[in-house]
């Protein structure tokens, strides 16, 4: 189960790096860009996939059901303020969609229309005073970015999901 929670930690510092090179992609003014708060993004990410990966340990050797807990490390991350929930809802939405779970299709329907929306939220919350400097291939590689983290989160996010063996007495 350690394993797992070791892969997860590492999973999550490279989606924390891949979502804080995304970020100064799509930046007009690199110039607020710190390492105290690049290694923040990092290490809540990895903290998250530590989270994850023992959610995941703990499904596929049989423990509790309580250690889906352990998910509530990525928080930090997942619900930081900066993404205005965009982040949370992309790993519970798209985790539910990856699980399969009943009805079957409400899930592809949901993941559909949040991909479909995701773009919309993403600018409207993106920063107003410099949108007039964006570009064509500006909102292409911030489109591109927000569904690739939406994707790397659902599927973390799916963990949460998945249904647990059942335990034999």
């Amino acid at each position: 189960m350690l394993a797992w929670g070791a892969l997860g930690l590492l999973l999550g510092a490279w989606v924390g790096a891949l979502a804080r090179l995304w970020m100064r992609l799509i930046v007009v003014h690199p110039e607020a860009f710190s390492w105290s708060g690049t290694l923040a993004i990092i290490i809540s990410a990895a903290v998250g996939g530590l989270g994850l990966g023992l959610v995941r340990g703990a499904r596929l050797t049989g423990r509790s059901k309580l250690w889906r807990l352990a998910a509530l490390l990525a928080l930090p991350f997942l619900g930081a303020p900066m993404g205005l929930g965009v982040f949370l809802l992309s790993a519970l939405v798209g985790g539910w969609a990856l699980a399969g779970r009943r009805p079957i299709w409400l899930a592809p329907t949901l993941a559909t229309l949040w991909a479909a929306a995701l773009p919309f939220i993403a600018y409207a919350v993106a920063d107003p005073d410099h949108r007039n400097l964006y570009d064509g291939v500006h909102y292409l590689s911030f489109t591109a970015g927000v569904w690739t983290l939406a994707a790397l989160l659902a599927v973390g996010g799916r963990e949460l999901f998945m249904r647990w063996p059942t335990r034999e007495p």
